[in-house]
């Protein structure tokens, strides 16, 4: 009981330390890239990457402001992408669905003309992949078509900036462009570990609605 009571009062304080929490639905179309390396240079194997691709993202988010101007920012996104690949003569690409969690930190300008305001924003990123096909392949039957080559987790940082528009007391449009940086080698340990080594960053532009 005593438990109980004490996760309560933990839980009503957290939230009292927020001045007010706002919900918003965000959409993103954007580009992917990846940086390939060769993960061994003495095997005598090319790689490199298989060129940009298009990529989206829509979900939800909630911003927790400390003040009028700054806030803690979070959500739940459903990204959707593709990452490609060349080794030697073999070139592929696989589609990838992930769950994004945002975790950043976003600043508020005061106001720069009617109603109109500039956001900025830097955090991290935490992706589950939930979902991998192969998109296409340079080899008629490729052996490894059911291969699951891409890590389950991939973590990047966040730096994105734009304008937040007022429309009446607590509603505003937002619209603004962002990088998002990959950190983490997303190749499985237990397929193509030994070849190659891959990052994926993502530009893009956002646009949402804040409830």
């Amino acid at each position: 009981m005593k438990k109980l009571v004490f996760l309560f009062v933990f839980s009503a304080l957290s939230i009292q330390a927020f001045s007010q929490v706002k919900v918003s639905l965000r959409v993103s179309p954007a580009i992917a890239t990846s940086r390939v390396t060769d993960a061994n240079n003495t095997d005598g194997v090319g790689v490199s990457n298989n060129g940009a691709q298009l990529g989206f993202i829509i979900g939800p988010a909630a911003d927790f402001y400390f003040t009028d101007n700054y806030a803690f920012s979070t959500g739940l996104y459903f990204e959707t992408t593709s990452v490609g690949g060349k080794i030697n003569n073999y070139d592929f690409k696989r589609n990838l669905q992930y769950l994004q969690t945002p975790i950043t930190f976003k600043a508020f300008t005061n106001e720069i003309a009617t109603n109109t305001s500039l956001y900025f924003q830097l955090g991290g990123t935490f992706n589950v992949k939930i979902s991998e096909k192969l998109k296409s392949s340079s080899l008629q039957a490729d052996p490894d078509a059911d291969l699951k080559i891409i890590s389950p987790v991939d973590l990047g940082l966040y730096i994105g900036a734009g304008l937040n528009y007022k429309v009446g007391e607590s509603n505003a449009l937002f619209a603004g462009l962002y990088y998002n940086r990959g950190l983490t080698n997303i190749i499985s340990k237990n397929s193509y570990k030994n070849t190659l080594h891959m990052l994926t960053d993502l530009i893009g532009l956002e646009v949402g609605f804040t409830f």
